[in-house]
């Protein structure tokens, strides 16, 4: 909780926005939704053209690939583009994160099987040129071309592997962290408040749940009792 607020404060002084980063891939959505869903449109009404413009095997682009192999191909792409960094930085994400990454094409692979195969052939070819794109901007000479800033890797010693097993205990271990330190938070600040709105203690001039001293004279101190007790055998 400190550090993220230290951070906060951080890109605020550095005028930094994270949300700017985003922007190309946020103009991108509404372009592929609309790819998607125009393509969908042709291949329900369907157009006669995409029933003998496939290739291969897949001649008709308004059925799912009878062979399956469309699906497989189209999340191998998905795979290899997150294996190549073509679409994110794959260095900073956590073991448990880059696991899932890795999971996901096999289970979309069966979400995506009985999609026409239209929509498959568009992601697999989508898919390929970001690959290709990406893996084009890493040649140095393309880079120097296009007048491209070099990229700061990382030392590999910095970079430490981890299983899935050791990540996901060391991100439980992280989360019971961060859950105590933000209860003893909530404590000590619940405490100032009641010690800043509860009335003054009160204090004793010796301890009250030991036996009171006695003075030379005879009378207990802060003891009206035994004060008068004695005071009585006086007179």
């Amino acid at each position: 909780m400190r550090v993220s607020k230290e951070m906060r404060e951080f890109m605020e002084n550095q005028d930094v926005n994270p949300l700017k980063s985003m922007k190309l891939l946020i103009i991108q959505i509404p372009i592929f939704l609309s790819v998607f869903a125009g393509i969908r449109g042709m291949t329900s009404v369907p157009v006669p053209s995409m029933r003998e413009g496939g290739l291969a095997w897949f001649t008709d682009l308004t059925v799912p690939d009878p062979f399956y192999a469309l699906p497989l191909i189209s999340m191998g792409s998905i795979l290899l583009m997150f294996e190549t960094g073509a679409d994110m930085s794959t260095q900073a994400m956590t073991p448990t994160v880059r696991t899932i990454m890795r999971v996901f094409p096999c289970i979309g692979f069966f979400m995506v099987m009985n999609m026409p195969s239209a929509l498959l052939w568009y992601w697999t070819v989508s898919n390929l040129i970001s690959v290709s794109q990406a893996m084009l901007l890493r040649v140095p000479a393309v880079r120097a071309w296009f007048k491209l800033p070099e990229v700061n890797k990382p030392p590999p010693t910095l970079v430490k592997k981890r299983g899935f097993v050791e990540g996901f205990r060391e991100t439980m271990t992280n989360s019971k962290l961060l859950a105590e330190l933000e209860s003893r938070e909530r404590l000590d600040a619940k405490s100032w408040q009641k010690a800043g709105r509860a009335a003054i203690p009160r204090t004793y001039a010796y301890d009250p749940t030991k036996p009171p001293p006695i003075r030379t004279k005879g009378t207990v101190v802060g003891n009206p009792t035994v004060d008068r007790k004695v005071a009585s055998g006086k007179s």
